[in-house]
């Protein structure tokens, strides 16, 4: 599974992008955007994927500096970081590869 994610227009570098499945507090999977905003999900091996079953993503883009994350605001105003009330909703069915996966993104 793989795609883009673009904020305000433009495929964006740096989102994280977080995977939860059911009521989990804590993110089942993680992956961020290369500097083509292009994503893929890793389980076992590199782009493979994530296992099949219902999830809801979050997302995050904390402008980087030099080699090291910065701590800083998210720059999508944190509309994007809960779960709870996400509007992204994945479903993954085993030996159905999803090669175009995109997110659209808003700052404001």
């Amino acid at each position: 599974m793989k795609g883009t994610v673009t904020v305000d227009g433009t495929a964006q570098g740096g989102v994280d992008v977080f995977v939860y499945k059911g009521t989990d507090a804590k993110p089942v999977a993680q992956t961020f955007t290369d500097s083509k905003g292009k994503y893929c999900w890793a389980t076992y091996g590199e782009c493979d994927g994530i296992e099949p079953g219902e999830y809801t993503l979050t997302f995050e883009y904390v402008k980087k500096k030099k080699k090291y994350r910065e701590d800083g605001d998210d720059s999508l105003n944190g509309r994007y970081k809960d779960p709870a009330k996400s509007e992204f909703k994945l479903i993954v069915e085993k030996g159905k590869p999803q090669p175009d996966v995109n997110y659209v993104l808003h700052s404001k």
